[in-house]
């Protein structure tokens, strides 16, 4: 790494840093990235990318947990005049003190404008209306040209599907791709996944064709390359596309992507940065604060060992969490906590894809996940029209065999599902009631009971077994 290069990452880390932990009495801070694309009018649609950490903000205790309250608003500026404004308000809630606390724990959120003109700027001021600090970031609105053939790139480090209507705007299709501002990852993250479309491209005898370029750099050295040609019939809109990054070292690197038509001759090229960052594995927990670390690790721990915790004070409690980690360490000798490791994914992967009014960490999906992995089998469902309390989507997750199944439903149609059975693991509960949300004649044999014709008692919430 050349000098340039170190500070430009140092400054990179520190502005990371600055925007992470450092708190202002008098400031909100916040970060924010615009990337550009074309709807079908050949119209910019700006992307608007924000996100604040919750240390930055102040939340206030209620008997739902913690809420903190943001107005949020856009002014389009022409000569430093206001010609448009829109509010966008946006509430945060946190289910203890410590996570209100975080700095780790943020909120992100997408705002998107549609634009014929470039001579325009948006503001982006951020209220917490609780403490009445107040920030803002400016950010140029340049159109793309009509006739370009590529949109701006967005970098992501976690892709999932997700069927759900929840995070419409961080939706590419049927996957839920969330961008970060400020992207920095990881040098034990197997991938990035980026996103960039295509179009005007020119069709001869009913194909399309292009040759693409995917490169990572650093400096004047190549750390990936892959090259592509490709021949499709329709405008090719790939929701994302992924490269491995897996052990590069810490560093400020460049995503270039090269489109050749070779109908037209045309030839694009974009690029976008990211930062990489080396894991410390001398961590022995995955949050700040205690009760928060306590209650992750509860998802593994006897009653014995939950009614030991609230005997400790402070001190025993900090060393509660060490031995809970280091015991479970499968290579003791080792510098890497395989299992910390295990478990630091799977919380990443739980916040990405079941986060909607809190951390998907610590919703039920996202538990169950944490204490399991993936599921060997699932399956999406709908209730019957017929149903007591309205249809509903359901999932199944079976592990092992069936040995162990899980049902979740969307109760409110949000997007959140809450745990309604449990197979096998006498940790989780189920509601006694869960029958009454399904149709008379449901077939139970999908978590493997025996079904019952016999109708539900109106009188009663269950369905009498």
């Amino acid at each position: 790494m050349n000098l340039g290069e170190r500070q430009i990452f140092k400054k990179c880390i520190l502005l990371v840093a600055l925007l992470s932990f450092a708190f202002s009495a008098y400031a909100v801070n916040f970060n924010a990235s615009v990337q550009r694309f074309l709807n079908e009018e050949k119209q910019t649609v700006f992307h608007i990318n924000y996100k604040v950490f919750n240390n930055q903000l102040k939340f206030v205790q209620t008997k739902q947990g913690y809420i903190a309250s943001l107005d949020v608003t856009i002014n389009l500026l022409l000569d430093g005049q206001i010609v448009a404004s829109d509010n966008y308000p946006y509430n945060i809630g946190a289910a203890t003190e410590g996570i209100a606390k975080s700095a780790t724990h943020y909120a992100m959120d997408k705002i998107s404008l549609t634009l014929t003109r470039d001579d325009l700027i948006a503001q982006l001021i951020i209220k917490d209306k609780n403490s009445g600090d107040t920030n803002e970031i400016q950010l140029d609105l340049f159109t793309i040209e009509d006739e370009a053939l590529m949109s701006d790139i967005e970098v992501s480090q976690n892709v999932t599907k997700d069927s759900s209507k929840a995070l419409e705007l961080f939706h590419r299709g049927e996957y839920l791709y969330y961008v970060d501002p400020i992207p920095i990852f990881f040098n034990t993250q197997d991938s990035l996944y980026f996103y960039c479309e295509l179009y005007n491209l020119i069709e001869d005898n009913g194909y399309k064709s292009i040759t693409e370029n995917i490169s990572i750099i650093k400096g004047d050295s190549v750390y990936f390359h892959d090259s592509n040609s490709l021949n499709f019939e329709d405008e090719l809109r790939e929701p994302y596309k992924t490269v491995p990054i897996k052990g590069l070292e810490e560093g400020f690197y460049q995503l270039v992507y090269d489109v050749q038509d070779h109908n037209s001759g045309k030839q694009y090229s974009k690029r976008t940065s990211f930062s990489i960052a080396k894991v410390h594995y001398n961590i022995s927990r995955l949050f700040e604060d205690d009760d928060e670390e306590f209650q992750l690790i509860s998802y593994f721990l006897s009653n014995k060992e939950k009614k030991q915790w609230r005997k400790l004070n402070e001190t025993g409690k900090k060393n509660f969490i060490d031995r809970f980690w280091k015991s479970r360490n499968p290579n003791p000798g080792s510098e890497e906590n395989e299992y910390l490791l295990t478990i630091q994914k799977r919380v990443e992967h739980a916040n990405w894809k079941y986060s909607h009014y809190d951390k998907g960490w610590t919703s039920d999906m996202g538990r169950i996940y944490i204490k399991y992995g993936e599921p060997n089998e699932q399956n999406n469902y709908v209730t019957d029209l017929s149903a007591k309390y309205s249809r509903k989507d359901y999932v199944v997750w079976k592990y092992n065999y069936g040995s162990k199944i899980f049902m979740f439903m969307d109760m409110y149609n949000s997007g959140r599902y809450a745990l309604i059975y449990s197979k096998n693991d006498f940790g989780e509960k189920t509601d006694p009631n869960w029958r009454s949300f399904f149709e008379k004649g449901w077939d139970a044999s999908i978590i493997d009971e025996t079904s019952d014709s016999s109708s539900p008692n109106e009188n009663d919430s269950g369905w009498g077994w």
